[in-house]
């Protein structure tokens, strides 16, 4: 059995347990504008993707429509 670290975080109020360089993409699909710690959210993302992977991020800002 491989040993990993486990961490459970919070999405809102809902618990999210993602293991530690465990996804090879990650898509973040209008989230930046939303989250009041956009800095936080980048973090957790690059704790899960593992090495040599992608980060697809597809955002806009509303108010400038």
């Amino acid at each position: 059995m491989v040993n990993r670290e486990y961490t459970v975080s919070y999405c809102g109020k809902f618990p999210v347990s993602i293991f530690t360089k465990s996804l090879d993409t990650s898509l973040l699909a209008r989230m930046l504008c939303y989250v009041n710690d956009a800095y936080r959210l980048l973090c957790e993302v690059d704790r899960v993707l593992i090495d040599n992977s992608w980060l697809v991020i597809r955002d806009f800002k509303p108010p400038s429509l």
